[in-house]
Formats: structure tokens, C-alpha cells, sequence
């Protein structure tokens, strides 16, 4: 038979190589550390994708911007060409409309300022009455009693 020190050598060579031919299938078989590389590929290629479209958004809406500015510098001129206009060739009651604008301030800033309010069927007269958007607005609660409910069927 065989001495205990030779089968403890072949025990711990057969660990160390079975070990050894573990690792290596593992390393070259296994298609997971693969695909985690790919998934990070991935995921760096969509991060650097998101950061391009964010980049094209606020392009997008500064040039929008931009373009608005230069809209509204040319309806002011315009706007101010038909008021010289009309200055010059109409009779001085008969324009009362159109009016020269400011150069510096944007086209419709006061007009807006002066004609944005809250409707007006919305709002309560006081905090006891009713809306005029309200199921109960304007019904006489004298006149009619209770409302009877329909029959039910059983």
C-alpha cells in the first residue's frame, strides 16, 4: 500500500491541479464576466447617448429661444412701421390703436400685464356663496323641498 506521506502529496497535487483546471474553465468558459464587460460597454454607450440628446435639448431650445428674440424685434418693427405709417398718412383722431412700441421693452409685455386676470365664473362673490361652476348654483332649495330618490329594484 501506500505510506500516508505519499498519499498526502497526491492529495494536495490533485487539489492544486484540480484547482488549477477549475480556474481556466471558469475563466474561459464562463460567458458572465464577458457580458459584464458588455453590459458596462453598454451602459457607458447609452450615458454618453443621454448626454448627447441633453446637450441637442438645450441646443435646441437656446437656438428656439434665440429665434423668438428675433421674431419679436421683428414684429415690433413692423408693428412700429405701420404706426409711423399711420401717423403720417392718417388723420390724428382717427388712429388711436396702433401706437408706437418701446425698442427696448418686449412687444407684448404690458398688453398682457393689463389683460391677464382670473375668469370671472369661477370665483366666489364671498366665501359663503356658491361658484357659478357649482351642481347647486342658482336652484331654489325652497320651492322644490327634498329631491325624491327613483325607485330601486330589488
Amino acid at each position: 500500500m501506500y505510506s500516508s506521506t505519499e498519499v498526502w502529496i497526491i492529495a494536495i497535487v490533485a487539489v492544486i491541479v484540480g484547482s488549477a483546471v477549475g480556474f481556466f474553465i471558469n475563466r474561459y468558459l464562463n460567458p458572465l464576466p464577458r457580458r459584464g464587460r458588455e453590459f458596462e460597454e453598454q451602459l457607458h454607450a447609452l450615458q454618453e447617448q443621454h448626454k448627447n440628446y441633453r446637450y441637442d435639448v438645450n441646443a435646441h431650445f437656446n437656438n428656439t429661444a434665440e429665434l423668438l428674440g428675433h421674431l419679436a424685434n421683428s414684429y415690433r418693427e413692423v408693428h412700429n412701421h405701420l404706426a409711423r405709417g399711420a401717423i403720417d398718412l392718417c388723420d390724428p383722431g382717427a388712429v388711436k390703436l396702433l401706437k408706437l412700441l418701446p425698442e427696448q421693452a418686449p412687444v407684448l409685455e404690458e398688453q398682457l400685464a393689463a389683460a391677464i386676470e382670473p375668469p370671472r365664473d369661477y370665483a366666489l362673490r364671498s366665501p359663503y356663496d356658491k361658484g357659478v361652476l357649482d351642481e347647486d348654483f342658482g336652484l331654489d332649495k325652497a320651492r322644490g323641498g327634498a329631491i325624491t330618490e327613483p325607485p330601486r329594484y330589488l
